[in-house]
């Protein structure tokens, strides 16, 4: 039997905290979100965190702040995210991908369960090189 490769805990506990910082912000914002869609004022504030979902944004951000001397107005927090992940990948290679992005979280957790044996899906040879131009596409589509 495969064991699961051995993740540090700090990196595995960084990984859980921003995984459910990213659930607490997408609450927050369907909160925001769903009176708007009724017509009515919303209860709770925009979460300034959905900023981060926009990382595209904080590369013009970056480019105003060095022409100008001043920080955009209208989506700070995406210019503070994007400087932020640009730091961490200079100073430590791979660290947003492998400490924050909670994709990688997902990615370790299933590929636990498989190697444990809770998730296995078993296809032919036949099969298997049926799918192969499909799996080795650079964007996935699971089958239906």
């Amino acid at each position: 039997m495969v064991k699961p490769p051995k993740v540090l805990p700090a990196r595995r506990v960084t990984q859980w905290v921003a995984a459910a910082a990213t659930v607490a912000i997408g609450v927050q914002f369907t909160l925001w979100v769903i009176p708007h869609i009724a017509g009515r004022w919303p209860d709770v504030s925009r979460p300034a965190g959905v900023e981060a979902f926009l990382p595209i944004d904080g590369t013009p951000a970056l480019r105003h702040l060095v022409l100008t001397g001043v920080i955009d107005t209208v989506h700070p927090a995406g210019l503070a995210i994007f400087v932020g992940i640009c730091l961490m990948s200079a100073v430590v290679a791979k660290s947003f991908c492998s400490h924050v992005c909670p994709v990688v979280l997902y990615l370790g957790v299933v590929t636990g369960f498989r190697i444990a044996g809770y998730w296995h899906t078993e296809i032919t040879e036949a099969e298997y090189h049926r799918r192969l131009p499909e799996i080795a596409s650079p964007i996935y589509t699971h089958p239906r």
